[in-house]
């Protein structure tokens, strides 16, 4: 009776540790499957202890980017049109920001925030940032020369990057949450992006 009461509280324990794994691993698909590439959610997968939830202090790389006068260019343009150009774009550099191990934050309008060194940590963040810089204008021209080619005009676009310490995490209400970043560094990266507008770059690296 002894050794059948052990195998059946081991069992218990067992499946206990399996429904956990699983609803953990299904929590951490569910927190960064819109955010990061495939290969890192897998990562986090096997190594939550890589992540703190809740709000924590990282050295970030953050990016911030625009399509210059594209308001006035959407104001042309039917909305299917206008819906037709930006998914073009946020696909396109969605892409790049995974392929260099960049996490993808938000879409504000026209706008991306991105950053590296979360949810997993990165010494060379900002080497990250600036080579998904880099490929992104390289491939907006390609994108544009397509436009070209079909009588539609270019998109010119703008990068604004600065690397410091952020709070990161899931934020929000019991309603909506999202992880981000949040705190002065955030704020430089993207008055930057704006600062390119006015000496007129596609691209302005902070200090």
């Amino acid at each position: 009776f002894f050794v059948a009461a052990l195998l059946s509280a081991t069992a218990a324990v067992m499946v206990t540790e399996f429904i956990y794994s699983r609803n953990q691993a299904r929590a951490i698909r569910g927190m960064f499957a819109q955010y990061v590439p495939p290969e890192v959610v897998a990562k986090l997968v096997e190594n939550p202890d890589l992540f703190k939830l809740g709000g924590e202090n990282r050295e970030l790389t953050l990016m911030f980017t625009d399509l210059a006068d594209f308001t006035a260019m959407a104001e042309k343009l039917p909305p299917e049109a206008t819906v037709e150009v930006l998914t073009e774009y946020f696909n396109t550099m969605t892409a790049i920001i995974h392929k260099h191990k960049g996490t993808v934050d938000k879409f504000i309008g026209d706008a991306i925030m991105a950053f590296w060194g979360a949810p997993l940590r990165c010494e060379n963040s900002a080497d990250l940032a600036i080579d998904a810089a880099l490929q992104i204008l390289q491939d907006f021209e390609a994108l544009n020369q397509r436009r070209r080619s079909q009588g539609l005009p270019p998109i010119r676009m703008r990068i604004g990057i600065e690397s410091g310490e952020a709070v990161v995490g899931e934020m929000g209400t019991r309603f909506r949450t999202t992880y981000t970043a949040i705190g002065e560094c955030v704020n430089h990266a993207s008055r930057i992006e704006a600062a390119a507008a006015k000496f007129g770059l596609s691209l302005l690296i902070g200090p």
